[in-house]
């Protein structure tokens, strides 16, 4: 018995050596003055995602779903998604740090007064205070189920604004109003399971176990009972892939790169973890090998979800079948890596199809390696968003601190 337990105990303090120096690694690598360079194509990439979301936004302050290249296609778009509103919130957050737009805090105020029905609209609400996941623009109203990860992801955006502008009493007034909303209990099971649905009376449907995205609802639900978040541990299900072990919520696949990207930038905890942006780097590493068994460009990598030819793809590291390239997620995880940073770059210098162009507005986006011929004529608001988180924490003038800072929950 002794011999069993002394073996554990320098299996564990092995593990936790090892963890620490990984987190020393990526500290470092973030804190490093070389890894956030004022180069011009880091500040350009921040300001064009910037106007992508600018043209993604209507009149009363909410943000579509989709931005379409055709002209004639966008103007009969009236689709507004939950979660795209939150990314636009965060693009306004970031542009007015950045200098970028110096209207922000009033279109700020503008999208939450009509997110709490003081405008010309009141989007449709549940008894526990849900947004539908998808409504129309000019009425409010959709058929969608009312989503406990997309208010979440829209209450980010919310939070991210409330920690911006701060002396902005008008802001920081009905930010709490709208946080304070949501009877956020109502969306969790017990600590791993949440509810994914609602109905308009808030009766709760459809389970999921976290790890994966809904991680960030159950920080919110950690922060609204003013508890201690839950603590990820070993015995967590992961899956593998290439010898490497990675956090999911399914045992024959990894779960797509957004997953860990969202928790990582958006939630106060996760975004102060360094043992967590270990795990979110090991994914990273786990999707790039996969990729070199697929194709010699050792810059191709990054799946996750977004436009493809059968119109939408939620991609997986392991299972991506035509080789969707996403570049947001490759830019989100290139401030922790120098590697990834340089593969980004170097994919922007070598695929030309990666790029999406609307007016003035030109990004990188999605590239199929095996259709050539193909290019994307929509960008979805929630998954562009990567790109401007990382374009962000790339930034000198920003950093990825500006994520840790402006993550956090206000004290109930």
């Amino acid at each position: 018995m002794k011999i069993t337990k002394h073996t554990q105990m320098t299996k564990n303090t092995l593990k936790f050596i090892i963890l620490l120096l990984l987190s020393c690694k990526v500290t470092a690598e973030k804190q490093n003055p070389a890894n956030k360079p004022s180069d011009q194509i880091f500040v350009n990439i921040l300001q064009n995602t910037c106007k992508i979301y600018e043209y993604m936004r209507t009149g009363n302050g909410l943000y579509l779903d989709a931005l379409y290249k055709n002209p004639n296609r966008q103007s009969k778009n009236f689709t507004v998604s939950t979660a795209s509103v939150g990314a636009g919130l965060i693009s306004l957050a970031i542009a007015n740090k950045a200098k970028i737009d110096p209207r922000a805090a009033n279109k700020v105020i503008t999208t939450f007064k009509t997110l709490l029905g003081k405008d010309s609209i009141k989007p449709e609400r549940n008894k526990n205070g849900l947004y539908r996941h998808f409504f129309n623009a000019k009425s409010g109203l959709g058929k969608s189920e009312f989503s406990t990860i997309d208010t979440a992801l829209l209450m980010t955006g919310v939070n991210f604004c409330r920690n911006e502008f701060k002396e902005n009493k008008i802001i920081s007034e009905l930010a709490n109003q709208l946080l304070f909303s949501v009877n956020w209990q109502s969306c969790k099971k017990n600590n791993r399971q949440y509810y994914m649905v609602q109905d308009l009376n808030g009766k709760p449907s459809a389970v999921t176990k976290i790890f994966n995205e809904y991680l960030i609802l159950a920080d919110l639900c950690s922060w609204s009972a003013q508890a201690p978040p839950v603590k990820i541990t070993e015995d967590w299900l992961r899956a593998e892939l290439n010898g490497k072990k990675v956090l999911s919520d399914l045992p024959q696949r990894m779960l797509p790169l957004f997953t860990f990207i969202f928790p990582l930038y958006l939630s106060p905890y996760r975004a102060n973890d360094k043992s967590f942006l270990v795990e979110c780097l090991l994914a990273a590493e786990a999707d790039k090998k996969w990729w070199s068994s697929q194709t010699s460009k050792s810059y191709l990598w990054g799946s996750s979800a977004g436009a493809s030819k059968k119109g939408y793809n939620v991609d997986h590291p392991g299972k991506n079948t035509d080789l969707y390239v996403h570049a947001p997620v490759i830019m989100a995880f290139s401030p922790f890596k120098e590697e990834y940073k340089n593969d980004f770059i170097k994919l922007t210098q070598s695929e030309n199809a990666i790029f999406f162009k609307y007016s003035e507005g030109r990004i990188p986006w999605r590239y199929s390696e095996k259709l050539k011929d193909w290019q994307a004529h929509r960008v979805e608001g929630v998954d562009l968003s990567p790109l401007l988180f990382g374009s962000a924490a790339l930034s000198s003038a920003i950093g990825f601190e500006y994520f840790q800072r402006n993550s956090r929950l206000p004290v109930k």
